[in-house]
Formats: structure tokens, C-alpha cells, sequence
């Protein structure tokens, strides 16, 4: 370092003297200033680089800024400065330990020095640090000296000298940061525009340096450009006014803020300026816009993906599915039955990994929306098990749900979001289950302040799942290694779904799994307390009859053939007076003819779409259909886009594909109609002698699941009796051996099959006897009413025989 500070030395003395005797040239002044200039800076910075060493003070003569005195136990007897300015305020009367002012290793480090004087008599001086006020290490100079009484008691007084800068190293220090302010540079200016302060080093890219404005006007060191783009910030800020914003000079953006410089009077007496280069801020800011509207735009690709990709699968889809279930209606041979069934089947599976994928491509975009709605938590999980119970049966599978008491029946939340994770997984627990039971559970984990954490299990005892396997089980695609044959009716993708949607409800999921003992499944999700009504209107159920629309006037437009021709058969075999249209425009012309109880009009079709063909009809006063119920039809899943043709003006939406009792059962809601009172599948009520209300056997929901297949539907008729056979004989059997728990089972596994062809009155009989036998600790007799039972149970058996319908040989 000396070296290099003598070679500038030599440097400026030979500038010296190349002046003496001379013309005094401007270049070789603005030389001369800049070297002094450096060599100032280095100096300064070689002085910030060594400070001076504190323990180096001379102690005799320094004047103490605080002292305290501490007797051997280290405790402070006395102070003597300001206590409160040092340690923060405290009672003076009450002085501290000695090692409260320090930390563990201060403390050690001043115990040494004082036993070394206690040892010695020695004076000792050294440097150390004390816990200030504000909890930060103030540097201090101790001087530690022995001070003896006449009763002998010694006492050490601690002299305590801060650390202070004077102004002139401060003002050097101040010097060194503005000459050196990174990608910036900050200007003091008089009213005159002259430049009083120049500091920073951005402007070197402009090859000047703060030498050349000092005592230079703003007209002096800029060019003209330049000069035209800074002088609005020069002028606002002696004009009084704050100015900010960004010019570009040679290439690069600085952001540029002037304010004024007021005086004692509030006089404006000059100006400040500070120029930071951000370049690279506006490249990274031009990149980020750039990247958000590419984002912007393969999101919509993707939606507008979404959305062809669902009208053009589920459109032909929606001709396959209703035509096959017109076929069923018609007179078949066995083959051919078999046929239509293994076409049905098969549609209602390629529909399922369509719903599957296209759901986790919205999943995938961000477009799956959650709601916040009160709903009766209770009733869910009920509908859920009502949902899937044949298919429980089918497999002859003993399906159960619990729910502990401490989970509260209503909450907030999304109801169809919880539905659809549970039955994904019951579903799941079902199809890799051949023998034993599927089991929901439902209990709280926690709760807090305004939230409750539910838990959801689904226990199954089917095949199990590999340990190995358990890593990737909610990956997409993902499917266990064991039960390949399993693998036929699922793409693998429901559990991704599931975990997505629990994710998405801000829960967690997991499953514990033996193989070939069963899996459990759980999911733990947080909803809002809440004590909202949620009863509401349910839609009506208008069964399998198709007689309510006879002579009613409907108007389907769409520009699918297919879809149009299947419209056509089904409304048709309603007996109403319809009409079609191909387009948008057609349809609009028909309905500015004639009057019509209710229009169904496809989203997208050419001319005109049904939104358009929508707000053209309401818009025209002289309409006659202006008022009537308008039905959107799409195979548009997205929910946003539903939402938006609901504000449009329909009155409500089915998506495509649909079966024709759910289109039937949406027009008759639409208008309004009343559902038949005894169907025609149904057996009339009557009330027996044992004080059990004697019941329809109503086999609609069966009708509506076989689709038509009378094999299958008198074969499930079949194990109905079966199941009702043996529940029957073996209640009676435990009453003999007075073996309740045995009743209770046998009351228990027979409850499903009955709740599915609506006997709630002996259901409500099964669960009461279930109660008595498992649950109540009294010994209540039950042998009456398993009596009352069991002569129920035999007029539902003999109802159910005659429910079955004859093959007549076809």
C-alpha cells in the first residue's frame, strides 16, 4: 500500500511541476484535480481500513464517561454516570450483578482481569463489550483499579471510557459513501443550476467523474440531448415541486428523482437530484410482462382446449349413450340384450375417463373452484352410501358408515367437492373388494376458535396394496401391481383427483394398507363452524313414468345430427308436440312464430349460438316466448362457463351426455309440474295387525339401474328374497339361543338391501331392534318385535316375488 501511495505521490508532484513557469492549461488542472481527487479517497479509505485499536488508549489522564464499583461478590455497590442512557431505566437503589452486564463470554473475560488484579494490585486496562440498552454490544475501554478500606474490605472500581468518532473521521466516512454509491448518482444544486455536491460512480459511464461538476452548471457538463431531458427535474425542483420519473440517456433507463432544498425562511435555496440506473430492472420488468402474457395466453389455449375437447367427446357420446338406452326399451333377443348392455357399459367407462382426465386438466389450470356453503354434513355421507349400496350388493359386500357424535351435522364448506372425494374412494374400496365389508368413518380431530378438522376413513378388507406401492399411489396413472385384472375399469387416475381436491380444500390424505387384508384410506379437511339453516327445496322426483309432458310444446335446437335425432326419439316417445331446429338462426325464427312451454338450446351452433339466440328473444317484447323456461344443453363442464350462461338468462343447464329420465326430470322441475302419487312400479300401503306399517316394495331405482335388462333385474330381485330369507331365519334362530348380539348383526346386514327398495318403515323397525341389542346396556325383551318382523319381512319377500318381471321367452 505504501508503495502504491508513493507512485501517486510522485505523480502529482510532476504535475506540480510541469504548472510552474507555464501557461496553466484546463486539461492539465482537470488532471492535477482528479489525482488529488483519488489520492484523497485512498487515503480515506486506508484510514476507514485502520481503525485504531481501542486497548491501545493511553489510560493516564483519560477522562472516565462511567464508572461503577463491585465488591468480590461481583456485586455492583455503587454507580457513578448515567445509568438509564447506558443499561435503560431501572432502580438506581436496586443496582445488578456485574454479569448482568455482559454476555456469558464478556462476563468471563472481565472475572480473569479482575481476579489478576485482586492477585497482582496491578491496574488493568483492556477492551470488552456491554449489553446496552437496546440489547446490542456497545464497545468499551475498562480500567479496573483496587480501592481498600479501613476495615479491610476491598472494593474494584470499573472506569468505563465509549468508543466515539469525532467529526472529522465521520465526515471523512460520509465522503467515502458518496463518492462510491453503487449504479447511482446524487447532485446538490444551487438556484443558478450549479452543482455544489456531486456524488456516486454511475456517472463514469458517461466518462465524467464527480470532479467535473463541482462548481459547473448543468449546461456545462451534459450535451445537448441529455441536457433537454434532465432540465424538467432541474427546474420543478427549484420551482418548488417534487418530480419523479425515467429518461434514457446513451442506451440505458435511469430513474430520475428531484426534490427542492428549502432554508430557514422555507425559501427554495437550491435542488437535489438522484439518477439510478435500472436498466437491468426494466429488462427484468419487460420479461415478466412478456412472460405473464405468454401464461396469459396458453391458459386460454388451454381452456379453449378444455372446452372443444368436452363438446367434442361428450357430444357423440351423449348419441351413444341415449340411443343405447332407447334400444332397451325395444323388444330384443337375450343376444342382442347382451349386446346393448356391453355397449352401455362400455360407454358409461369411456365417459368416466373422460370426466377423469378433462376434471384433472382443470385441476391441472387452476380452474376447479371451491365454495364456501353451509350443507348438512350428516345427510352427505348418508346420500353417499345411498348412492353406492348396489354396488355394494352386487358384490354382496356389507357396506357401513359411522359418524362419531362429536362431528357437528352441519358445517361450511363445499359439499360437492367432499361428496365427490368420498365416493371416489368408496368406489375405489368397492371395486378392489371381493369379499367382507367397506366401512366410512367419520370423526373430529380437532378444533379451533371458528374451524373443525374432520376426518374421513374408508377401511376396506380387499386386496391391499404393496408397501412398494404406496409411494406413488396417488401419482396420475399410478395402479397397484396387485390385481391386474382389476385394471380393466380404471385409468388411474381417481386417487391423483382425490388428493388434488383434499390439497386444494387446504386438508392432507393418506393410506395405511396390508396386502390381502385391505387398505384404509383417510383424508383430514378443516370446514367453518357454522349455525346456518340448510334445510332447502329439494328438486322432485319424477321417477321412471313419462307421462306429465303429454301435449306440452318443447323446441330443441342443435346442430348435431345425431343429438337431434336422439331429441327427437325421446321426445317423441313423450308424446309432445316439439319441434327441431339445425342452427341458432332457425330456432330464433320458430320462436318468434310460436309459442312454446319450454326451449332447449344447444351452446355452440352455427349463425346463432344459444346464448345469443337467448338474449335476442328476451330482448324483443313482442316475443312470445319471452317468459317461457329455457334450458341450456352443453358438454361444456367447465363451471365458469356454465355460471355464465345461468347470468345470461337460462333458467337452468344439463350437460351432455345425459339419460333421458334426468332430462325428463329437469323439464318437469323447470315447469313446475307434480309427480305421480303411486307409481306404476309400486304396491299400495297397508297397515298390519303386529303395529308395523306395512309398505311398497319399490323397485324404481332398480328399473332406472338395470336399464331395461330383465335378467338382471329379476336376478337382483332374487337376492333380495335370498338375503331377506336369511335375515329372517337368522333372527329367529338367535332369539331361540338367546344370543342378542347375533339378533343385532343379522338386524344390521339386512338393513341396506331394504333401504334400497324404499321399506324405510321396516328399516327404522331394524335399526331400532340393532339399537336394543347392540348398544343399550338394558336387557330390554325383543322377542315381539323380532316376531313383527319376521311376518313383515315374509310379506315383503311374497311382494318382491311378484315385483319380478316375465322374460316371456325373449
Amino acid at each position: 500500500m505504501n508503495e502504491y501511495l508513493n507512485r501517486q505521490l510522485d505523480q502529482i508532484s510532476k504535475l506540480i511541476s510541469g504548472l510552474k513557469g507555464a501557461d496553466v492549461g484546463l486539461e492539465k488542472l482537470i488532471e492535477l484535480d482528479r489525482s488529488l481527487e483519488m489520492l484523497s479517497n485512498l487515503i480515506k479509505t486506508v484510514r476507514l481500513e485502520g481503525q485504531e485499536d481501542f486497548t491501545e488508549l493511553n489510560d493516564q489522564g483519560v477522562k472516565q464517561d462511567a464508572a461503577f464499583y463491585f465488591n468480590r461478590q461481583f456485586r455492583v455497590v455503587r454507580f457513578v454516570g448515567s445509568y438509564e442512557n447506558i443499561f435503560g431505566a431501572g432502580k438506581i437503589d436496586d443496582l445488578p450483578e456485574v454479569s448482568s452486564f455482559f454476555n456469558a463470554a464478556g462476563f468471563d473475560h472481565f472475572r480473569e482481569k479482575t481476579e489478576l488484579l485482586l492477585e497482582t494490585g496491578e491496574p488493568q486496562s483492556f477492551y470488552a463489550e456491554i449489553i446496552s440498552k437496546n440489547g446490542l454490544l456497545l464497545p468499551v475501554h475498562f480500567l479496573l483499579e483496587k480501592i481498600s478500606f479501613s476495615a479491610g474490605q476491598e472494593i474494584v472500581t470499573a472506569g468505563m471510557v465509549f468508543f466515539s468518532q469525532t467529526p472529522t473521521v465521520l465526515e471523512n466516512y460520509r465522503e467515502i459513501l458518496i463518492e462510491n454509491l453503487p449504479g447511482m448518482d446524487v447532485y446538490l444544486f444551487d438556484t443558478q443550476f450549479r452543482h455544489v455536491l456531486s456524488g456516486g460512480r454511475e456517472k463514469e459511464r458517461l466518462g465524467l467523474s464527480n470532479a467535473d461538476f463541482i462548481g459547473k452548471t448543468l449546461f456545462e457538463v451534459y450535451g445537448e440531448k441529455t441536457r433537454k431531458r434532465l432540465f424538467p427535474f432541474y427546474r420543478n425542483a427549484l420551482d418548488g415541486k417534487l418530480s419523479e420519473g425515467e429518461v434514457r440517456i446513451k442506451g440505458r433507463v435511469y430513474f430520475i428523482s428531484a426534490t427542492p432544498v428549502r432554508g430557514i425562511d422555507k425559501q427554495v435555496v437550491g435542488g437535489a437530484l438522484i439518477s439510478q440506473d435500472v436498466t437491468k430492472e426494466k429488462e427484468v420488468e419487460k420479461n415478466l410482462l412478456r412472460a405473464k402474457r405468454e401464461a396469459e395466453e396458453a391458459d386460454k389455449a388451454k381452456s379453449l382446449f378444455l372446452a372443444s375437447m368436452s363438446h367434442e367427446i361428450r357430444t357423440p357420446l351423449n348419441a351413444i349413450i341415449g340411443f343405447t338406452d332407447l334400444l332397451h326399451k325395444t323388444d330384443l333377443t337375450p343376444k342382442q340384450k347382451k349386446f346393448s348392455r356391453l355397449i352401455s357399459q362400455s360407454s358409461e367407462h369411456l365417459l368416466s375417463v373422460v370426466n377423469e382426465v378433462l376434471f384433472l386438466f382443470k385441476l391441472g389450470m387452476g380452474k376447479v373452484y371451491i365454495e364456501k356453503v353451509p350443507f348438512n354434513l350428516h345427510e352427505l355421507i348418508r346420500n353417499v352410501r345411498e348412492s353406492l349400496i348396489f354396488r355394494a350388493n352386487e358384490k354382496d359386500l356389507e357396506f357401513v358408515y359411522s359418524i362419531h357424535s362429536g362431528v357437528p351435522e352441519v358445517v361450511a364448506g363445499d359439499p360437492f367437492r367432499l361428496k365427490q372425494i368420498i365416493s371416489n374412494l368408496v368406489g375405489n374400496a368397492i371395486k378392489f373388494t371381493d369379499d367382507g365389508r367397506v366401512c366410512v368413518r367419520v370423526s373430529k380431530e380437532k378444533s379451533i376458535r371458528k374451524r373443525v378438522f374432520l376426518r374421513f376413513e374408508v377401511e376396506d378388507t380387499g386386496i391391499g396394496i404393496p408397501k412398494k406401492d404406496l409411494d406413488f399411489i396417488f401419482d396420475e396413472f399410478a395402479q397397484s401391481g396387485i390385481g391386474n385384472e382389476k385394471r380393466r375399469k380404471g385409468a388411474g387416475l381417481g386417487l391423483t383427483i382425490v388428493k388434488k381436491l383434499v390439497d386444494l380444500l387446504g386438508g392432507r390424505m393418506g393410506v395405511e394398507s396390508v396386502p390381502g387384508e385391505g387398505s384404509t384410506f383417510f383424508a383430514v379437511i378443516p370446514f367453518e363452524k357454522t349455525d346456518a339453516d340448510v334445510s332447502e327445496v329439494q328438486e322432485k322426483d319424477y321417477g321412471g313414468t313419462f307421462n306429465l309432458l303429454e301435449g306440452k310444446r318443447i323446441l330443441y335446437a342443435d346442430d348435431d345430427e345425431n343429438n337431434l335425432l336422439l331429441g327427437e326419439s325421446i321426445l317423441k316417445d313423450w308424446n309432445v308436440d316439439y319441434e327441431l331446429a339445425v342452427d341458432g338462426a332457425e330456432a330464433l325464427e320458430l320462436l318468434r312464430r310460436e309459442p312454446f312451454d319450454l326451449v332447449l338450446l344447444d351452446i355452440h351452433m352455427p349463425k346463432l349460438s344459444g346464448v345469443e339466440v337467448l338474449k335476442k328473444v328476451k330482448m324483443d317484447e313482442t316475443n312470445p316466448n319471452k317468459k317461457v323456461k329455457m334450458l341450456a344443453v352443453t358438454a361444456n363442464i367447465m363451471r365458469n362457463d356454465i355460471q355464465r350462461y345461468l347470468r345470461s338468462g337460462f333458467d337452468s343447464y344439463i350437460v351432455k351426455p345425459f339419460r333421458e329420465e334426468n332430462l325428463y326430470s329437469k323439464i318437469c322441475n323447470l315447469l313446475d309440474l307434480e309427480p305421480p302419487v303411486v307409481r306404476k312400479d309400486s304396491f299400495p300401503v297397508s297397515t298390519s295387525k303386529t303395529g308395523i306399517t306395512s309398505e311398497r316394495f319399490d323397485t324404481s331405482l332398480l328399473l332406472k339401474t338395470s336399464g331395461g335388462d330383465i335378467a338382471f333385474f329379476n336376478q337382483m330381485i332374487d337376492t333380495f328374497i335370498s338375503g331377506a330369507k336369511e335375515a329372517s331365519e337368522g333372527m329367529v334362530a338367535a332369539v331361540q339361543t338367546k344370543n342378542r348380539n347375533e339378533i343385532g348383526k343379522r338386524a344390521h346386514k339386512a338393513i341396506p338391501s331394504f333401504r334400497y327398495f324404499g321399506l324405510t318403515r321396516l328399516v327404522s323397525s331394524l335399526m331400532k331392534l340393532e339399537e336394543m341389542t347392540l348398544r343399550q346396556r338394558k336387557t330390554e325383551p325383543v322377542e315381539e318385535l323380532v316376531a313383527s318382523l319376521v311376518k313383515e319381512i315374509e310379506k315383503m319377500v311374497r311382494l318382491a316375488e311378484e315385483a319380478k318381471i316375465p322374460e316371456d321367452g325373449n
